[in-house]
């Protein structure tokens, strides 16, 4: 979406720029560390000032500020509607100590007064609950996770949804299977061809549970992310058409122990040929879950009870902590 917006800017495409600047914002806290500074100051500050922007740390947004102020040079009241963005108060001592003591870019003196003024406060009332201030840069920045949108034509494993993005360790590095690099665990009820990692493979294989009623397989993104679900793709295991999925029930969990139902399928055939991939749109789901389950409940399409599936793919919107 960055270099999207590079290009918007560019050729001066305002309505795909404002598209893009919403989905960098979304983003923020995973692309903070590229170069903005193909910004016009307007653009710029835009993006710093978008309600969904997506910040971690205030600090970093401060380095973000700071870094392109010293490439653009934008005016004085400009560098002041950016350094307004930033909630210092929610900075460590020291990182406000190093705004203050800054040559090279100067905040306006009130901003970290206020924030100094009210970490004073803190401490003077200690454990009692303050009510929340109107002022926005003394509140706790709202949580935003990521967004990923399903788009048939890259209807795939691995590639586009929020598997893809861990595999790639956030967009940082080349694609490495998840279960193998211990970013998340997948497990079933039982295994009689592969192994479980192969579910997260970019390209099939064939993989398969034992023939045993109930069959299952679960995946768990970690005590970090969670995801509020809309949008779910399978892929068949077997390199043949027979006992390809048919009832089953996709299934949510925030702990593990106790799952609830997301989406039902009955006499589904939409896996019909070897390797089928198919993806389905989960509606109403308004709670960010840890753990998915595929869990059949019927018989295959020939028959039997093994579970045939050797791929999976998940969209929403992702939220990592830490």
């Amino acid at each position: 979406s960055l270099s999207m917006l590079e290009q918007a800017v560019r050729y001066n495409l305002t309505s795909l720029a404002d598209r893009c600047l919403s989905m960098v914002a979304k983003n923020f806290c995973y692309i903070y560390l590229d170069d903005y500074s193909f910004l016009p100051p307007p653009l710029f500050l835009r993006l710093v000032q978008h309600p969904t922007l997506a910040v971690r740390d205030e600090y970093r947004l401060y380095t973000v500020i700071c870094s392109y102020v010293e490439k653009v040079c934008p005016e004085e009241a400009e560098v002041g509607e950016m350094m307004e963005c930033v909630r210092f108060r929610w900075m460590s001592q020291e990182q406000v100590a190093e705004a203050i003591s800054s040559t090279k870019v100067k905040v306006p003196p009130n901003l970290l007064i206020e924030a100094l003024l009210d970490k004073l406060e803190d401490i003077e009332l200690k454990n009692r609950i303050r009510p929340n201030p109107s002022n926005k840069r003394l509140q706790k920045r709202e949580t935003f996770g990521i967004t990923f949108e399903f788009m048939k034509e890259y209807e795939a494993i691995g590639k586009k949804g929020v598997l893809g993005w861990i595999s790639t360790n956030c967009g940082r590095s080349e694609w490495e299977n998840p279960h193998l690099a211990s970013r998340v665990e997948v497990q079933f009820s039982s295994i009689e061809k592969g192994a479980p990692h192969e579910l997260l493979n970019c390209e099939p294989t064939e993989l398969w549970s034992k023939d045993i009623p109930v069959s299952w397989f679960s995946i768990d993104l970690g005590k970090t992310r969670r995801v509020i679900l809309n949008y779910y793709t399978l892929r068949h295991g077997g390199n043949y058409r027979a006992d390809s999925l048919r009832t089953w029930e996709l299934q949510g969990s925030v702990n593990g122990t106790s799952w609830v139902t997301l989406k039902r399928h009955n006499n589904d055939t939409s896996l019909n040929v070897p390797f089928a991939i198919y993806s389905w749109p989960v509606t109403g789901v308004t709670v960010p879950y840890r753990l998915f389950r595929v869990l059949q409940t019927g018989h295959n399409s020939s028959k039997h009870n093994f579970l045939v599936i050797s791929g999976i793919e998940l969209y929403g919107e992702l939220f990592e902590d830490g």
